[in-house]
Formats: structure tokens, C-alpha cells, sequence
């Protein structure tokens, strides 16, 4: 009978040091690869492998932003961000016009939790037309975006947690070309 008890009680104490440890039900990615911006308000960053990304698109006039920081509680579904697992590395999923055949999704997750500093600013570049020898000056839309604690969850309840990173210098609007 004792035996029995003590088993009991291991085996209780085992089931309910899994319920407090959920290092096994999320994965945790780092996101060191490439980023960029397009469009009216598109950014995204990735992996260093390119097989995993995050992208933010937002309404760029409804969100008041100015050179100083502003904070987005991304719970709140102002902000439309996403985590994409691939089934091949990517490399111009985002932000081209046309989409190779290898670059699928093979998963997707929803913002679930977390928070994102922006900044915009925008940046004059002159350029000189050597031929009518002329200098034209362009504004180009930039923004800085702080990202803190991600997590996200997709419709099968798989979680993905992101720790901070920042997006840097980041262009967006179509360049005249």
C-alpha cells in the first residue's frame, strides 16, 4: 500500500512539474536574419536561415506616428503582425510583386501577446540627373521598430515566443524607379 501511495504521489508531483514547465509546448526563434519594408506600410524580418519571418502591416495614417517612439500593445489588433514558417528558405516573400513556387507557407500564427515600439521619419535623398543635369529630392519613409515579447498561436494551438529585436532604418513606400 505504500508503494502504491508513493507512486501515486511521484507520479502527481511529475504531472504538475509539466503543467508549470511549458518549455516543450513553444519554440522560441531568434530573429537575425535579413528585414525590410514595403508598400503603404509592410515591414518584415527574418531567420538567418530564411525559413521562419515576421511581418507587420499596418494602416500608415491611422497610426499617428512622429520621430519620437510611440508603443503598440499588439493585442489589441491595431497592427496586423504575423509569424510565417516556410517549407523553403525565402527571399523575396514580402515584397515582390511576383512569388517564386518554392516560397510556401507552411504554417502561420496570429499576434497573441506583445508590444512594439515605432518610430517614422522621413528621410531626404537628392539625386542628380546628370543627362538634365538637375537634382530632384525624394522623401523616403522610414520607421525603427522595437519589438518586445512576441508570442504568437496558430489555429492548431502551437505557440511561438520571440524575445526583443529591432527592425533598423527600415524603408517603406514604393521608390521612384
Amino acid at each position: 500500500m505504500k508503494t502504491i501511495l508513493t507512486s501515486v504521489i511521484l507520479l502527481l508531483l511529475s504531472l504538475s512539474s509539466c503543467a508549470d514547465n511549458d518549455e516543450n509546448s513553444f519554440i522560441q526563434y531568434k530573429m537575425d536574419g535579413n528585414g525590410g519594408g514595403c508598400g503603404s506600410f509592410i515591414v518584415y524580418k527574418q531567420t538567418s536561415n530564411n525559413l521562419y519571418a515576421i511581418s507587420l502591416e499596418a494602416n500608415a495614417d491611422s497610426l499617428d506616428l512622429s520621430e519620437e517612439y510611440k508603443t503598440f500593445d499588439l493585442s489589441e489588433n491595431k497592427l496586423n503582425v504575423r509569424f510565417y514558417e516556410f517549407d523553403n528558405p525565402v527571399y523575396s516573400y514580402f515584397c515582390d510583386d511576383v512569388m517564386e513556387n518554392f516560397e510556401t507557407v507552411k504554417k502561420e500564427y496570429q499576434i497573441k501577446t506583445g508590444s512594439c515600439d515605432i518610430m517614422y521619419y522621413e528621410k531626404h535623398s537628392s539625386i542628380h540627373d546628370s543627362i538634365n543635369n538637375k537634382v530632384t529630392t525624394d522623401i523616403i519613409p522610414t520607421i525603427f521598430i522595437k519589438f518586445i515579447k512576441l508570442e504568437f498561436e496558430n489555429d492548431k494551438n502551437e505557440i511561438v515566443k520571440i524575445e526583443d529585436f529591432n527592425m533598423d532604418s527600415i524603408y517603406i513606400g514604393w521608390l521612384p524607379g
